[in-house]
């Protein structure tokens, strides 16, 4: 078992769907402090990076476009449910904080952001004492009027230090 108390940090590859159906590959990083082997604190921060859109919308032909981008950040609470020797399923509950800001070529612009609860369920591997492969489903807050969703899955390597 890892040790009592501890530190860690990782990263993920988190997919979140986009409005208009689409899905994106980005970034999280995260980390936190495990008292014990079943509570701990977890903060972490997710870029939810630009994404284009075209279309096609005035009848002489003429194309708009628009770009999204935006973040989702997070401070919870983590209660583990070790599995065995090499296995752990988490819950988490916080605080999230996202912005979604959206931007046209013909010069419009939007941006929303929220504060809300923040949820999360992960399964946890452990590869070596300090080393484990993660899996999580993410909630952050309020429904998105575009950008990427408030939902998202990640995988992940955490490491403790």
């Amino acid at each position: 078992m890892p040790p009592v108390a501890r530190v860690y940090a990782g990263a993920s590859l988190i997919l979140a769907d986009h409005f208009e159906g689409s899905n994106k590959c980005d970034l999280k990083l995260f980390g936190g402090y495990e008292f014990n082997r079943n509570w701990g604190v977890e903060a972490g921060f997710s870029r939810h990076g630009g994404r284009d859109y075209r279309y096609f919308a005035w009848p002489d032909g003429q194309s708009e476009s628009y770009r999204t981008k935006g973040f989702g950040s997070y401070v919870g609470a983590k209660y583990s449910l070790p599995i065995g020797e090499r296995f752990a399923a988490h819950g988490k509950l916080g605080l999230a904080h996202s912005q979604r800001k959206l931007t046209g070529s013909m010069g419009w612009h939007g941006k929303e952001s929220d504060n809300s609860v923040y949820a999360a369920l992960a399964a946890e591997a452990r590869l070596t004492e300090n080393v484990a492969l993660t899996l999580e489903f993410e909630h952050y807050g309020k429904e998105k009027r575009y950008g990427a969703e408030n939902r998202q899955w990640g995988v992940g390597l955490k490491v403790g230090l």
